[in-house]
This record gives C-alpha cells, structure tokens and sequence, in this order.
C-alpha cells in the first residue's frame, strides 16, 4: 500500500466577454392603427401588413383578435404565403357595450416546413377597440 495521495488538480476559472444574441422573428405584423372604432350594430376594418424574415420557412400565417368585448366577432384572417397585405374585418351586434377594450391581434404560422408539426407563434400585437358612445371620450384622451 502506497502512502502517496494521488495528485490534486486545482481548477481554472476562464472568463470572457458577454455575447449578446438578438432572436429575430420569423415574422412582423403591423396594423395601420392600435386604435380601433366600431358602433353597436357597425362594421369596421382594419388593414395591416406582415414582413417574413428571409430565413422564415412559414406559408400562410394566420390572424386573428382576441379578448374581443361581447357581441364583437372578428372573424380569422388567412394570409398566404406568397401574401403580406391584409384586412381584418370586424362587426358589433346591436347590443354591444359601449367602451374602451384592451385587445390582442394574436398570429400563428401552422406550416413553418419543421419536422416537429409546432405552430410557430409570435408575440402578440397589443391594440384598443372603441365601441360605441366610448368613442368620443376615447378621442379627447389621444395627443394632440
């Protein structure tokens, strides 16, 4: 039996610079206004834009407004993939609640081309609806 303790290897500690990396969507959505009017028993419309990314490998994306008021239906927009203009399209039954909505322009791409069958999603597009009486008061709270 040997008395020799086996070598003690002390660690290195390596630093370096923090690399930052940007994480680019594969793709953009603007609407031409955050701000949407519509009256009770009323049509609106809202048209908007999608930029891809070069390197995104999606078809068509689909759109559609979330947490919409009662009586408010926006029906899904399906933009094509050879496509980036579009118009959401919304209608207020007679009954609906006047007032100011916080609501969310919310997209999926479902064909993105990957292995893994995983709608690609992006953040929301955060955006106000305007219903009815509402949209007066609305109007005096926006800048000059």
């Amino acid at each position: 039996c040997s008395s020799e303790a086996a070598p003690v290897s002390k660690g290195a500690s390596v630093f370096a610079p923090a690399v930052e990396v940007e994480v680019v969507p594969g793709y953009l959505i603007r609407i031409s206004s955050a701000t949407m009017e519509i009256e009770p028993g009323g049509k609106m419309e809202v048209a908007g834009k999608i930029h891809r990314e070069l390197t995104f490998e999606g078809g068509e994306i689909r759109i559609v407004a979330e947490d919409l008021p009662e009586q408010v239906q926006c029906p899904a927009v399906v933009v094509p993939a050879d496509s980036k203009d579009f118009i959401l399209r919304c209608e207020a039954g007679p009954g609906a609640k006047s007032g100011a909505f916080p609501i969310r322009i919310a997209s999926s791409a479902p064909d993105t081309g990957r292995k893994v069958k995983a709608e690609y999603k992006i953040a929301d597009v955060e955006a106000r609806l305007v219903v009815g009486a509402a949209r007066n008061a609305a109007a005096s709270l926006r800048e000059p």
